[in-house]
Parts: C-alpha cells; sequence; structure tokens
C-alpha cells in the first residue's frame, strides 16, 4: 500500500493520541468524518460511528482506557517494559529513545509522558516525517517502534478489557504494516 508522507503523518499523530489519554470521541468523531472511506481507518470509523450512539460513552471510554494502560491486569505501554531485561520503566530502550530524541533535536516537555511511552514514539515519528527526516524516521522505526510496538498493539487486542481499543489495535497493525514496506525500502 502506497501512502502520501501527509498521510503518515496523520496515521502516526492519530495513533499517537489514541494511545496517550482516553479517546475524546466528539473529537474522534468529527476527526474522522473527512476521512471516512479511508480504508486503514474502516474498522476505526465503524466503531467510532457505534460508539457515538452509546449512553455514557465518554465514561465508558475512560473506563476502558483506564483498564488498559494504568491498572494492573493492563499493558505498560513502554518500551522498556517491552524490550529491556525487565519489565521495568527507564531501562536502556528508554535510553536509547532518549539519545535518539536529543541527537534529532527534539526536546520534551518536563511534564511530559516518558520518553519511551507509545504515544511519544508515534509523535516523533510524526515530527521525523514532517521535517522531512526520511533517513532518522526510517531508521528510529526500525531500532524502535518496529521491535515491540505490533506486540504491545496485540498484546492491547488480547486483554479482555479491549472493545473500542480493539478497533484502535486493527487500524494501528494495518497502519504499522503498511508503513514496514515504506522503511522496508528505504533500509
Amino acid at each position: 500500500m502506497e501512502l502520501s508522507p501527509e498521510s503518515r503523518i496523520l496515521y502516526y499523530t492519530l495513533l499517537s493520541g489514541l494511545l496517550a489519554d482516553a479517546v475524546d470521541l466528539s473529537a474522534l468523531s468529527s476527526g474522522l468524518s473527512v476521512r471516512r472511506d479511508d480504508p486503514l481507518l474502516q474498522s476505526l470509523v465503524k466503531m467510532t460511528d457505534e460508539w457515538v450512539e452509546r449512553e455514557e460513552a465518554e465514561t465508558r471510554l475512560r473506563q476502558e482506557y483506564a483498564n488498559l494502560f494504568l491498572l494492573p491486569g493492563g499493558v505498560k505501554p513502554y518500551e522498556s517494559v517491552y524490550r529491556g531485561s525487565e519489565p521495568m520503566l527507564m531501562q536502556q530502550p528508554w535510553v536509547d529513545v532518549k539519545r535518539f530524541y536529543r541527537r534529532c533535536g527534539w526536546h520534551l516537555d518536563e511534564s511530559a509522558l516518558p520518553e519511551d511511552h507509545v504515544s511519544v514514539e508515534l509523535s516523533f515519528m510524526a515530527h521525523l516525517l514532517s521535517d522531512g527526516e526520511h533517513d532518522e524516521s526510517s531508521e528510529f522505526f526500525h531500532q524502535h517502534l518496529n521491535q515491540w510496538i505490533p506486540q504491545l498493539l496485540r498484546d492491547i487486542a488480547e486483554n479482555r478489557y479491549a472493545d473500542f481499543y480493539q478497533s484502535v489495535t486493527d487500524y494501528g497493525l494495518a497502519f504499522l504494516c503498511a508503513e514496514t514496506e515504506i522503511c522496508e525500502g528505504k533500509k
């Protein structure tokens, strides 16, 4: 699948936002309205349409997010947890990510999420693409994103609390598969 640079930036930004915090359903629905026919977004559009009709959807989405990412029994969306020597935060993968950010001149706000949080890494990738840093984006994809985010998405999909986020994982996995093809050509 061929993706334009603009589409890739949008897909990374969207996935980053979906994994950063509980979904703002009205904002998501509004944003997706112009991309309803996008094949990569089909399951997300369908699920968003279904959830807009649910009573107390925003509350349920906050609960689902908390169960998936914040409470015991959920997934831990950090590269260190997935790739470190033990499932803990701030291990070598975190150091490596911080080093990559510094090398590219990218700095996070002190109050932001840890540098190896999935949403931060995805946001960084959108930043690289928007700055036209194609070599760095391919390198970051291979060294970091593609090493752990597909497994994170599969773990989310398999989690008993995943309902709305099942469509997020469908979208994320389809996008990363397309992105792998793009980045393979730049290796």
